[in-house]
């Protein structure tokens, strides 16, 4: 769940045992304190749970998850995109990543930083549409996160 220009947003998920692809926009009264959803036109490419969705510059980021068969034997991720009501593909993500075990935040220069106990520290710009990953920092039992500032 994301929010972007006062909507919500519900982006994949998991329903039954099985991963969704569908992309739900809400919008809150403020007066009768309910939300209003409504399936959007757009479906991701995959089907997705367990995923990365964070807002940037008008546009919402997602990648990573625990994807259903054929994908569950082979490994093809790549970056999704929202913007303006349409739906891009972005470039191909290196790791397998999910929120079972990853986690992600947005620093001040608008770059998701995430931490995983595979792959060690890992940087996406996503104005370069590139991961950059610093192997080196893995987790291990001892620490139990990152605090990092970037420069």
């Amino acid at each position: 769940l994301v929010t972007l220009n006062n909507k919500l947003y519900l982006i994949g998920g998991l329903n039954n045992g099985s991963n969704l692809d569908t992309i739900w926009e809400g919008s809150f009264d403020t007066i009768s304190h309910r939300i209003t959803w409504v399936k959007m036109g757009l479906r991701l490419q995959k089907k997705r749970d367990g995923r990365f969705s964070i807002v940037i510059s008008n546009q919402i980021i997602i990648f990573g998850g625990r994807f259903v068969y054929p994908e569950l034997y082979r490994f093809d991720d790549f970056v999704e995109i929202i913007e303006n009501n349409a739906l891009k593909q972005g470039p191909k993500v290196p790791f397998k990543l999910n929120t079972g075990k990853d986690q992600a935040v947005l620093d001040r220069k608008n770059r998701i930083i995430i931490t995983s106990k595979d792959h060690g520290f890992i940087v996406y710009d996503h104005q370069a549409e590139s991961f950059k990953n610093y192997d080196n920092l893995k987790l291990n039992e001892e620490r139990l996160g990152y605090v990092a500032i970037l420069q």
